[in-house]
């Protein structure tokens, strides 16, 4: 049901096509990070020192990239450079891609992930199985996460950048009962345009729509037309001066389910079956 491409001069996710659907649409994918501002930003509060950056010191830094095909499944394993070095890695991530009858193959390769013309690392295929023919078709991306020990003061979250022309408008659910429409305001701070997410959240124009099912609840928001991004492990390593301090050690595994096609509510009723 998805062909997904990937750039070759950054080495993540930049298209996604709904074939049966028929829409398409440019679809950045990114893990960033925000620096926890000074006794701002802490287990009750979330303050961050500046817009969102990237994991690499490297501007040019793309993921270690693994391709893994099999009959049902086909997995991207990716590790990314943290600060400047991939061995001390905290961000790591597995998109999934259930196969179908309907999935268009690049020529270039029998995977459903293809590639630009200037990606030149080196990224390895494991083809363990041929592609079969499916009597059915999953409608949805699945994005399993590895994220930690972050270093003190991280807060990490999951960005997607797209064409959508949602303006300053995005949706996220109330308590898991019903979607609210969020307006992004640009005289606030940050933190100030956050919204809690339950369960999913979505931006939305006339022609498609990006969906996100949340596999436990996150802080989310939009802060540019066709972007969303959401909160997924904080390590502030310190009080926000509400309670105790936060500091979070451990690694955390979040999972995300991207539905994108036509515009319908209906792309994010609740599943019962997320990871």
């Amino acid at each position: 049901m998805y062909n997904i491409t990937l750039s070759r001069v950054t080495g993540r996710i930049a298209h996604i096509q709904n074939v049966l659907d028929g829409v398409q649409n440019s679809v950045v994918q990114d893990i960033r990070q925000y620096e926890s501002e000074k006794e701002i930003s802490g287990a009750y509060a979330f303050g961050p020192k500046g817009s969102s950056m990237s994991l690499s010191s490297s501007s040019s830094s793309r993921p270690l990239t693994y391709i893994s095909e099999g009959p049902l499944l086909s997995e991207l394993h990716q590790t990314f450079e943290c600060g400047s070095s991939f061995t001390s890695s905290y961000a790591k991530q597995v998109i999934k891609l259930y196969s179908s009858s309907v999935l268009s193959w690049s020529s270039s390769s029998p995977s459903s992930s293809s590639y630009d013309d200037n990606y030149d690392n080196n990224i390895h295929h494991d083809r363990s199985a041929p592609v079969p023919d499916a009597e059915y078709a999953y409608n949805y991306i699945d994005v399993q996460y590895e994220l930690g020990v972050l270093p003190a003061k991280t807060e990490i979250i999951a960005s997607f950048q797209s064409d959508i022309k949602s303006g300053d408008t995005f949706y996220t659910d109330s308590n898991g009962y019903e979607f609210h429409k969020r307006k992004y305001d640009p005289t606030l701070k940050i933190q100030a345009n956050y919204y809690p997410i339950v369960y999913a959240s979505f931006i939305t124009d006339n022609s498609s729509q990006l969906s996100f099912l949340h596999e436990r609840s996150h802080g989310g928001s939009s802060l540019l037309s066709g972007q969303m991004e959401m909160m997924l492990h904080r390590n502030p390593n310190q009080t926000d001066h509400f309670g105790p301090g936060l500091t979070d050690e451990d690694i955390a595994y979040p999972g995300l389910r991207i539905v994108y096609g036509k515009p319908g509510v209906e792309r994010v009723l609740r599943q019962f079956h997320l990871f």
